[in-house]
């Protein structure tokens, strides 16, 4: 199961065409024509997709599949009316939850956990750290929890689906992360409980620091946390 191409199939007819693609070293940023923007990490090395190529992407690329997710992005992401800017931490109680796991590492949430005493299982496929949990535990300690808190870049490198399937009947899917598409139809198919992403509120900053190689702690200032959690 390819989630990210199933998303993909399902809006293709009505996506907006890309009018500008920005590849940084970290993020991807794509522009539609109607001059919403969306981002995707890029966890790989720093490579280039053209415009061209997202007009029949080959979802066996990498890159290309992180550039189809940031044009999803800014299309889905902006369909949708949200209530006020909410970062996860406070929006979930999770102190009312004992078996917690976060698959991929997000360092300033992770230490807000640690602040607030809440126990917390990390996985990271990239990063390492002595915060992070061997990786060959990760599916039977998804299984068990009560809650998986998972970065959406797990759309791009194909992780999702694993993720999905090794979920136990009572376990929570929280997708996270500016990569994140707050759409019904991956609620649809993964059975997430609830979206956290963000919509861009200054996109020519955010276009300079992404071709400049920045990350999220340097464009936050020029996103809105939003979070959507529809009725289906």
């Amino acid at each position: 199961m390819d989630i990210l191409k199933d998303i993909y199939d399902y809006y293709k007819a009505e996506l907006p065409p890309p009018s500008r693609i920005v590849c940084g070293a970290k993020y991807f940023a794509v522009e539609n024509s109607l001059g919403n923007v969306g981002l995707a990490a890029n966890l790989g090395e720093h490579k280039t997709v053209e415009i061209s190529e997202l007009m029949n992407p080959h979802f066996g690329h990498y890159h290309q599949r992180v550039a189809v997710n940031a044009w999803i992005n800014a299309y889905v992401n902006n369909q949708n009316s949200y209530p006020a800017e909410k970062d996860i931490f406070d929006q979930i109680n999770f102190k009312a939850y004992p078996n917690i796991v976060m698959v991929g590492f997000f360092e300033s949430l992770a230490a807000k956990f640690h602040r607030a005493n809440i126990p917390l299982t990390i996985f990271d496929l990239n990063k390492q750290s002595p915060s992070i949990a061997p990786l060959e535990s990760e599916y039977e300690a998804i299984h068990h929890a009560d809650v998986v808190i998972v970065s959406s870049t797990s759309l791009a490198n194909q992780t999702l689906s694993k993720i999905v399937t090794a979920k136990g009947d009572i376990t929570k899917i929280m997708m996270l992360g500016p990569s994140t598409p707050l759409c019904p139809q991956l609620i649809r198919i993964t059975g997430a409980n609830i979206l956290f992403g963000s919509i861009v509120t200054d996109k020519n900053k955010l276009f300079e620091i992404v071709s400049n190689g920045g990350g999220t702690k340097q464009f936050r200032p020029y996103l809105k946390k939003v979070y959507f959690q529809p009725t289906l």
